[in-house]
């Protein structure tokens, strides 16, 4: 679950994969088969979907007999621990047309790091909102509620809205619940922020 602030940015950035888009297609033409007629919202809130509920926690043990690093297509079929999922969901959301990936590193109100990402759309945050609702509308049986609302950031300089789309915390695109409660995202009234950014990098 946690990460030294900067102990393993250089082996994150080195297994990012950008073709990991047979994966994409591999999880929707098998879990989601009206994947067909969906726009790119709902195709990253279904790849999240999945990699949130099928995809299984594998911890990488402690020096010195820490295991290497599991690159996303491993992660995909093996598992993996917080770091090597957030890795592999951000390069399969890099790997969706019209879907942008960023990775950041923050810290609680422990210190403790995590490692998590956003998946991006050339929308209004209203009409993300409303297509991930649509995902979950097509699948009533999932029974997904929203219990901590959606949480956002819009970047103006290029028009992107970026969603929370964190593997091991977010239980939907746009869920910050666990990562409130965890001290990682601070209410502000009306807003949030994080209670310590030290590093963010777009795919």
């Amino acid at each position: 679950m946690t990460t030294k602030k900067e102990e393993e940015l250089p082996v994150y950035r080195e297994n990012f994969d950008y073709r990991m888009k047979p994966v994409v297609e591999k999880i929707c033409d098998t879990a989601f088969p009206q994947v067909r007629s969906w726009d790119s919202v709902k195709i990253a809130t279904a790849v999240h979907h999945y990699i949130y509920n099928k995809v299984s926690y594998e911890s990488r043990g402690s020096s010195p007999n820490r295991r290497r690093f599991r690159p996303p297509t491993e992660s995909w079929h093996k598992g993996g621990n917080c770091e090597e999922q957030t890795v592999m969901l951000a390069s399969l959301f890099a790997s969706i047309n019209g879907v942008e990936s960023k990775v950041l590193s923050v810290a609680n109100t422990s210190d403790d790091y995590h490692l998590l990402v956003f998946a991006g759309f050339d929308l209004p945050a209203d009409g993300v909102k409303s297509r991930i609702k649509g995902f979950y509308s097509d699948y009533k049986t999932f029974g997904m509620g929203y219990d901590s609302g959606f949480s956002w950031q819009n970047d103006s300089s290029n028009g992107v809205t970026w969603f929370f789309a964190d593997p091991e915390f977010c239980v939907y695109l746009g869920d910050t619940g666990s990562l409130k409660r965890d001290g990682y995202v601070v209410d502000t009234g009306g807003g949030w922020k994080w209670h310590k950014l030290s590093y963010e990098e777009v795919l």
